[in-house]
């Protein structure tokens, strides 16, 4: 017997949260539709003294948006688990853009208790909006 070949696309970092959480509610018909985005920075030791940063772009939709915004703050330790997605797009000027983001299913807060004082220490996973990901 042969197995069916799966895929999966899932990603999981642990890091810092390196920036602001940007929060944005959509507006006329969308009004329920909300995001947040911020990054988290990753550091990956070589040898004794080489070490490198990688900045990771996230994105949360709905509930979990609305918990990004009230309780993540820039320096605390989290743990990331969710789905790699790439994004294009022309700029004002027509130019082709691209990005890369980590759609979030589920966070972690690690660290000391009065780092995360404000929030619970586990986010439930929500399904996404349904149809096209317009981020």
């Amino acid at each position: 017997m042969i197995a069916e070949v799966q895929s999966l696309n899932l990603v999981v970092l642990i890091g810092h949260v390196a920036s602001e959480v940007q929060f944005d509610q959509g507006k006329g018909k969308d009004k329920n539709f909300s995001f947040a985005k911020f990054s988290i920075a990753t550091n990956e030791k070589f040898g004794d003294s080489k070490s490198s940063v990688q900045y990771h772009n996230l994105i949360a939709f709905g509930k979990r948006a609305e918990f990004c915004k009230n309780h993540i703050k820039k320096g605390q330790l989290l743990n990331i688990t969710g789905k790699l997605k790439y994004r294009g797009w022309k700029d004002k000027e027509g130019n082709p853009r691209k990005t890369t983001q980590v759609h979030i299913d589920m966070i972690t807060f690690l660290g000391k208790k009065e780092d995360f004082a404000d929030g619970p220490k586990e986010e439930e996973p929500e399904d996404k909006p349904k149809g096209s990901d317009p981020f």
